[in-house]
């Protein structure tokens, strides 16, 4: 089966408008499902990347193009995939779900990680909390959430 690429929609206005739209059975004959972990928060399924990894790699496997997924998961061409990052292949919600008001800084985080980790936009998670996407995070402080 050739891969379908992907169509992604960035409106502002809803977020039931972000949507990837490709041929869902190709994504099932894939195995990368079964080589990786994966789960769900906020709604949102992700895979958790292993040393090795690549964004071309999961792009291949997902069938869609590397630029596309490297967008909905808000890394910049160059960043490199580390094992234990996790993937997105569907946008990510605007907000944290209603469960995660807000998040401890542990030593390391980072902007983006803590939004991969809560399957949020890191713009929102900046915004919400006065911070650019390179503000260095100091460990024990609190960020909101939602």
């Amino acid at each position: 089966m050739v891969p379908v690429t992907p169509v992604v929609s960035d409106s502002a206005e809803t977020e039931q408008a972000d949507t990837v739209q490709w041929n869902p059975t190709y994504l099932r004959t894939k195995s990368l499902h079964a080589e990786h972990a994966s789960g769900r928060i906020n709604g949102r399924r992700f895979v958790v990347a292993q040393d090795g990894d690549s964004w071309g790699s999961f792009a291949f496997q997902f069938g869609m193009e590397e630029k596309t997924l490297r967008r909905i998961n808000e890394v910049a061409e160059g960043q490199q995939l580390h094992g234990g990052d996790k993937v997105y292949v569907f946008p990510k919600r605007r907000r944290a779900d209603a469960r995660h008001t807000s998040h401890q800084v542990q030593a390391g985080e980072t902007a983006w990680f803590i939004a991969q980790y809560y399957g949020m936009r890191v713009s929102t998670l900046c915004q919400l909390n006065g911070i650019t996407a390179d503000t260095p995070l100091a460990e024990g402080n609190w960020l909101r959430l939602r």
